[in-house]
């Protein structure tokens, strides 16, 4: 056990990608042709983007169950807003801008009141579907204008890269940056490590907290807007379990963000978000249905935080910092 501790989670999820790679090659029909890895990269960017958000959230110990929500409500005030008139660009700001006030109540009701994180965002992941539905939104079906921003959003290059990719890598950066060379970032592990030790020795512990969630909300809102425009529209049938929270917490957990807090890092996440886009690849190529890829990705999550509780034992972790 103590060997696998050793091991970085990122070098063995880029292992298990190389062994998938070559399964996927000698099995799959079509899995190795350059078109098809480009459909992996862009349908695994949103899921990035959402998991560098989360995995920030879980850093510092908490966890935000509101992303699947956000992601899915974005996009669809966006549009609600242009019916009504509102320029698109205004639109966009506009949901750019209540994204981060949705981030700042989750971190306050964690942070400040004392909710505990698993019953507040899922409780604001509700109510924002629902209010959204009973206050906002006209009709149940928002087609995406293709001609519209965000109809080309998902359409358009950067230099013959895919702006989802582009978008992707460079937060991707960022949030290196972010972790590895600022004090906010010393300071989330420290409060993921052990709260009370950051606390006590100064640390703004409630602000690192409550910035980590705006930050989660502000990526799913992107992230949304970038699974719109590729859909080419949107619906208001989602549920607060939309599966993007299952399968971005997948990436975070596979990719060694433990979920006991201040472990973890960008290029692990990285690599556990192509490790599940792979996955979801082979089995669509291999006619799957939804159902089982489903199936997977539980199992997979299910797998990777049995792992995380293994090499992280509960007892030692909640004695540090306590529970969610």
């Amino acid at each position: 056990m103590h060997r696998l501790r050793d091991i970085q989670s990122s070098t063995l999820v880029v292992a298990l990608i190389v062994l998938l790679l070559i399964v996927g090659a000698v099995t799959t029909p079509g899995f190795t042709v350059p078109g098809n890895f480009g459909v992996i990269l862009q349908f695994s960017a949103p899921t990035l983007i959402v998991a560098l958000g989360l995995a920030t959230v879980v850093l510092g110990k908490g966890i935000d169950l509101s992303v699947g929500a956000m992601v899915v409500v974005a996009p669809q005030v966006v549009l609600q807003l242009v019916a009504f008139g509102v320029d698109e660009p205004v639109a966009l700001l506009i949901v750019l801008a209540g994204s981060v006030v949705f981030g700042l109540v989750n971190g306050w009701l964690v942070a400040v009141v004392g909710v505990p994180a698993l019953i507040a965002t899922l409780g604001t992941a509700q109510l924002l579907l629902g209010g959204v539905k009973v206050w906002v939104l006209e009709s149940n079906y928002y087609p995406v204008s293709a001609d519209s921003f965000l109809g080309e959003l998902a359409f358009r290059n950067i230099l013959g890269i895919p702006s989802s990719v582009v978008v992707a890598i460079v937060l991707a950066l960022l949030t290196i940056g972010l972790w590895q060379f600022t004090a906010f970032g010393r300071v989330l592990r420290g409060v993921g490590d052990n709260f009370a030790t950051a606390r006590n020795g100064g640390a703004p512990v409630r602000g690192i907290q409550v910035s980590t969630y705006m930050v989660s909300a502000l990526l799913a809102c992107v992230a949304g807007f970038f699974i719109a425009s590729r859909e080419g529209s949107v619906t208001t049938t989602a549920t607060a379990f939309s599966p993007m929270i299952f399968v971005a917490l997948t990436a975070v957990v596979i990719g060694g963000v433990s979920l006991s807090g201040g472990r973890g890092n960008v290029l692990g996440v990285v690599a556990g978000t192509l490790f599940i886009g792979i996955i979801a690849n082979l089995l669509t190529l291999n006619s799957f249905s939804q159902a089982a890829q489903n199936f997977v990705q539980a199992a997979a999550l299910l797998s990777a935080v049995l792992l995380d509780a293994l090499l992280h034992p509960r007892e030692e972790e909640t004695a540090k910092s306590g529970d969610l």
